[in-house]
């Protein structure tokens, strides 16, 4: 257990976080094949280090080319829908495409909200946007 701890600790060191979990997991299967195999004895000595915490996922941007190759792929609404979500900065799971909301339908409070929300244009520069509602 030592050495493995060790071994997390210098590839933390050396800026490799998210690599450290799935070099643990490697190695705790394969322990688990040998034990299977009759080729080691004793416990898993993997399980005894703690796995360290990962963001849960990577924070990106589209690039302007991607932006333009995405657009140019879309056809009304969704083209609307996504310009929307690229000039609000709407984050895919968290709010763009939420499918439970959508399956359950809003509260009357969520309705009324939202068209409020549809009168009032969010980005003045650029209302041709919001036209289609």
């Amino acid at each position: 257990m030592f050495l493995i701890e060790k071994h997390k600790q210098l590839r933390i060191s050396e800026g490799h976080r998210v690599a450290v979990n799935r070099e643990l997991a490697a190695l705790s299967v394969l322990f688990n094949r040998c034990r299977e195999w009759k080729k080691f004895e004793g416990d898993n000595p993997v399980r005894s280090v703690k796995k360290i915490d990962e963001p849960l996922n990577r924070l990106r941007f589209l690039t302007d080319e991607e932006e333009q190759v995405l657009l140019s792929q879309c056809e009304e609404p969704l083209r609307t829908i996504v310009l929307l979500g690229i000039y609000a900065g709407l984050r895919i799971n968290a709010e763009a495409l939420n499918v439970e909301e959508r399956q359950r339908g809003p509260t009357a409070e969520e309705a009324d909200h939202r068209s409020r929300l549809r009168q009032e244009p969010r980005n003045p520069d650029d209302p041709a946007t919001f036209q289609t509602y």
